[in-house]
């Protein structure tokens, strides 16, 4: 039961949404579609939060598992010579605990049209640098 308009509201696109997702499938696909649907009505609204989980997981996998060796190759080395230029530093130490870093430094985009920070350490005097 949908317990305000504004829910309602949002129920009528999803459903809309899932009927445009379903109608351009295959018959195969969309009969999946409505087992998930009738499993998924079968749910208590914790076994769903627990569902939820297992749909991220999943999605992360079906991605991952799309990435080029390649790609993947590539971007693993750019971050290891960025790494090694000094221009960013590893989050995890060598036994994968975690490296806890306290910096001065405000990313410029972090920065930007906030009152009272900066980027200059010239304020500091020679103890800051």
């Amino acid at each position: 039961m949908l317990s305000n308009p504004a829910d309602n509201s949002e129920h009528t696109l999803l459903v809309k949404a899932i009927s445009d997702i379903a109608s351009a499938m295959p018959l195969l696909r969309t009969r999946q579609l409505y087992q998930l649907a009738r499993f998924l009505q079968s749910l208590s609204l914790e076994e769903a939060d627990e569902i939820d989980e297992i749909i991220d997981e999943l999605l992360w996998n079906v991605q991952f598992s799309r990435t080029s060796g390649e790609a993947l190759a590539a971007l693993t080395a750019s971050v290891e010579k960025e790494i090694e230029e000094g221009r960013i530093m590893p989050m995890f130490d060598e036994e994968g605990n975690f490296i806890e870093r306290q910096s001065d430094h405000i990313p410029p985009h972090l920065s930007s049209g906030i009152t009272g920070l900066t980027n200059d350490n010239s304020s500091k005097g020679a103890a800051g640098s």
